[in-house]
């Protein structure tokens, strides 16, 4: 079966994730029932984005900014920088928001060690295979052997 990162990512939270999960259930469940104190405003962006991605988007240099989102040119980087600390503020004492700032760092988590043992995964997955007297080598030898005859 060919490895790959979602199922690399399901089996990591499948097998060893299975505390957390229920938590994030449990979470999930507490943070549908909290309230942002400005839904329609700041709220909405970190509902939407996770918001040190979004920050960090805010924050990068014009020429950059630009070249992505071409059609905000009048939203210059002192203006997104101020625009990612009202976030940032609002984050930290709205209930709804913090909440999901915390649950966007968790997921975070979970996928980059997920990535992590998938890579992990893919070299030993390759060295087995490029070392001369693996099962792998010693098959992929005797079927190119049979291919030929």
């Amino acid at each position: 079966m060919k490895n790959d990162l979602t199922s690399t990512l399901a089996t990591f939270m499948t097998k060893y994730m299975t505390g957390p999960i229920t938590e994030w259930d449990n979470e999930e469940k507490e943070f549908k029932k909290l309230t942002c104190s400005d839904s329609e405003g700041l709220g909405a962006w970190i509902e939407k984005f996770e918001l040190p991605v979004l920050a960090e988007l805010l924050r990068m240099p014009d020429k950059y900014f630009y070249e992505k989102f071409k059609g905000l040119k009048s939203f210059d980087r002192e203006k997104r920088i101020e625009f990612a600390k009202k976030l940032e503020a609002h984050g930290k004492i709205c209930p709804r928001c913090s909440v999901k700032i915390l649950m966007d760092k968790k997921w975070e988590a979970i996928v980059d060690e997920s990535m992590a043992r998938f890579r992990d995964n893919e070299k030993r997955m390759s060295k087995r295979e490029s070392t001369p007297n693996s099962k792998h080598a010693v098959r992929r030898q005797i079927n190119s052997t049979i291919a030929v005859i």
